[in-house]
């Protein structure tokens, strides 16, 4: 069966945090279903975690690529790195 997953559950799986799992949302980036209409609870697709490490995987968005750190990569954006390598 698929099982659709909270934001706050493919946050803990992705390592990142659920605020970047809601802006992957809007940007078009995760699919995801609203059972109940807009203004109700988002699910997400675990499918979705398989598809990362696809030939179509989701690109990471522009601003993020662009971006530097001054830090350690987070550990989400490390794992997507590795896989475009």
């Amino acid at each position: 069966t698929n099982r659709k997953l909270t934001a706050k559950e493919l946050a803990e799986t992705l390592g990142c945090s659920v605020s970047t799992v809601y802006r992957l949302k809007l940007a078009g980036r995760l699919p995801f279903v609203q059972p109940g209409g807009k203004g109700h609870m988002v699910r997400f697709d675990q499918n979705c975690l398989n598809r990362q490490s696809d030939d179509s995987a989701l690109p990471a968005s522009r601003s993020v690529q662009e971006r530097t750190h001054s830090g350690p990569l987070p550990i989400w954006l490390a794992k997507y790195e590795e896989g475009q390598g």
